[in-house]
C-alpha cells in the first residue's frame, strides 16, 4: 500500500521546469582600423650654397613700364624655377638632339658658368645675361623671338606677348637655347635643347604651382 501511495504521489507531483538555454555570446564586432595617412614631405628648400643656373635681363629701364613689370616677372620666374632642387634632376632625364656632343649634365653646367656665345668681359659670371627688344611684326607670322649667336640682344614679338609663365618659357629658349650656341634644324626640333628648355619651365612651373607664388599683372 505505501508502494502504491509514493507511486500516486509521483504522478501529481509538479515536474520543475528544466532550465533555459544560455544565450550564445554576441560575436565581437570586427572593427577595420582607419588607414593611417601619411603626409606627403614638403619640397626641400634650395640648398644654400649649391650653384644653379641664374638669369638677368640687363636693360630693363630701357622697357616700357608694362612691358617692364611682365619681363621683371619672367626673370623671376626662371629664377625661382632654374634655383628649385627639383628642376636639374628633370632635366637630366630628357632626350636631347642638336648639342654639339654635350651630355644634359654639361649643358647644365654651362648654364650655371653663365660662360653664353656672346657673352663679353663685362658680363658676370655665373650669370645668363640678356638684353630684351621688344618689336611687332606686321603679319602674325608665328615667330615669338629671335636673337644672334653674336648678341646678348633677343627680340621679342609683341603679337605673342602673352602670359608670365608663357614669357618666362620664351625667354629660357632663347637666353639658355640659342644664346649658348643651339639650334633647332632638324625635323624633330623639339627635341632640341631650346625646345627642350621650353618644356622645362612650362613643366616646372606647373609642378611647383607657381601661379599662386607669382599671381597674374
Amino acid at each position: 500500500m505505501k508502494r502504491f501511495w509514493l507511486w500516486l504521489k509521483g504522478l501529481f507531483r509538479k515536474k520543475s521546469a528544466a532550465p533555459a538555454p544560455e544565450p550564445a555570446p554576441a560575436p565581437a564586432p570586427v572593427v577595420t582600423p582607419a588607414p593611417v595617412v601619411t603626409p606627403a614631405p614638403a619640397p626641400e628648400p634650395p640648398a644654400p650654397g649649391v650653384p644653379h643656373p641664374r638669369f638677368r635681363i640687363d636693360n630693363l629701364d630701357k622697357l616700357s613700364p608694362w612691358y617692364r613689370a611682365r619681363f621683371e616677372r619672367g626673370q623671376q620666374i626662371l629664377n625661382r624655377i632654374f634655383a628649385d632642387p627639383t628642376t636639374r634632376p628633370l632635366w637630366l632625364t630628357y632626350e636631347l638632339a642638336e648639342t654639339s656632343g654635350k651630355t644634359n649634365a654639361e649643358i647644365w653646367d654651362m648654364w650655371v658658368g653663365g660662360d653664353q656665345v656672346s657673352s663679353d668681359s663685362e658680363d658676370e659670371l655665373s650669370v645668363t645675361d640678356i638684353k630684351a627688344i621688344m618689336y611687332r611684326s606686321t603679319f602674325g607670322n608665328g615667330v615669338i623671338g629671335y636673337t644672334y649667336l653674336d648678341s646678348l640682344y633677343i627680340w621679342v614679338n609683341s603679337r605673342y606677348f602673352a602670359t608670365e609663365k608663357f614669357i618666362a618659357s620664351n625667354l629660357g629658349h632663347e637666353g639658355c637655347g640659342h644664346q649658348y650656341g643651339f639650334t633647332h634644324t632638324i625635323r624633330d626640333y623639339k627635341k632640341t635643347v631650346p625646345w627642350r628648355i621650353n618644356r622645362l619651365v612650362e613643366e616646372q612651373y606647373d609642378n611647383l604651382q607657381l601661379e599662386k607664388e607669382f599671381p597674374p599683372l
